[in-house]
């Protein structure tokens, strides 16, 4: 669910529960069914990505992609051609390539949020500024997960 929720905000910048308070977003999640139609989509998307989305925001459980196990996921056909075992071993390139010349990846967060609201642009002071970087000095974090079949 909270994939397809991810997906929809970053396919549509925008959320797909509205409510001016934490218990008007809940009781549109307990009443509404998000759904994408084709006239939803911005350029460069396509339906399968759409259909992806509504399969993973089914709001009963059973139903919605991923219940079946994580293989139902990676079989979708919006992940058609991708190797999920050069995922696995970190060899896939990312397709967002980052300037590390500027300060703080400055290029990533002009490209998600170039229509900025107040408390968007306090946040985003706050990542190109350098002032928060200091909190995670000397932080490696360092994964591993067994391999998804």
């Amino acid at each position: 669910y909270a994939l397809g929720i991810l997906a929809y905000e970053l396919m549509l910048r925008k959320k797909p529960y509205k409510g001016t308070g934490r218990k008007e977003i809940k009781e549109a999640l307990k009443t509404k069914q998000v759904e994408l139609k084709r006239s939803d989509l911005p350029e460069g998307w396509t339906i399968e990505a759409a259909d992806f989305i509504n399969k993973c925001v089914q709001r009963k459980p059973f139903v919605r992609l991923g219940s079946n196990g994580p293989s139902e996921v990676k079989n979708h056909i919006w992940f058609k051609g991708f190797d999920w075992q050069k995922l696995y071993e970190k060899k896939t390139k990312s397709p967002l390539l980052l300037d590390l010349t500027k300060e703080n990846y400055e290029t990533v967060i002009d490209f998600f949020l170039d229509d900025t609201t107040a408390r968007e642009k306090s946040t985003r002071e706050l990542l190109t500024t350098g002032v928060g970087q200091s909190q995670f000095e000397g932080y490696n974090y360092n994964f591993y997960a067994p391999p998804i079949e």
